[in-house]
């Protein structure tokens, strides 16, 4: 919490001080209690998140009346609601959104999919939808994760590993893309021996009863 000398009727609010007047963190309840703080108006930023939470880039401002009692505001100047004595600032989860895609960019189905932390511990696996992509909550800011492809889906070839880190306030966003296989050139797959022998059996059909009706 830093010291500002701007009054609460001016807009935009700036640190009187480079060094904080207070430094703490909250308890395992979510709860913190500031004492003794001298009256004025203070600017109030989260520097770290629990984890599995997002930092809020936010800023609030606080102001300490002479009398002790205490007043915050959001960025916009509308009040933060209290409760039991308490002012209410909640913290979102983190989310990051992984998408598996062909290299045209479409959303590609039937993957298998397993999410790793860097201890090597699954802490996801789901099977990707053509729909939606997958949006996993609650991942640990500042900490590198590991995206495999257990499974590809039919028709298309595994794709490497992807080790990414989940961004600090913000979403994380993860693309992992499939290359189908090549059709082969200059052979013919099972498709294309079928069509040609049922083309030669149709030629044969039609010549013989040609000459039937000669």
């Amino acid at each position: 919490m830093y010291y500002t000398s701007n009054s609460l009727s001016e807009q935009e609010w700036e640190k009187a001080e480079t060094s904080p007047e207070r430094v703490f963190e909250t308890g395992q309840d979510g709860i913190s209690v500031i004492e003794h703080v001298p009256y004025g108006n203070y600017i109030l930023e989260e520097t770290a998140a629990p984890a599995g939470y997002k930092t809020e880039e936010k800023i609030w401002k606080v102001v300490i009346n002479a009398d002790g009692s205490s007043e915050v505001f959001d960025e916009k100047g509308a009040p933060v609601r209290s409760e039991g004595g308490y002012y209410i600032i909640p913290n979102e989860k983190t989310r990051t959104v992984i998408e598996k895609t062909t290299q045209g960019g479409r959303l590609l189905s039937g993957a298998g999919l397993g999410l790793y932390d860097k201890a090597g511990t699954e802490v996801a696996s789901w099977i990707s939808s053509s729909d939606e992509p997958k949006v996993i909550e609650g991942l640990t800011e500042g900490e590198t994760y590991t995206l495999k492809e257990i499974s590809p889906p039919p028709g298309y070839q595994k794709a490497e590993d992807i080790s990414f880190t989940v961004m600090k306030g913000k979403d994380t966003r993860v693309t992992m893309k499939d290359s189908a296989f090549p059709v082969p050139t200059g052979v013919l797959g099972a498709y294309g021996m079928m069509t040609l022998i049922s083309m030669v059996i149709s030629c044969l059909l039609l010549v013989f009863l040609r000459r039937e009706n000669i």
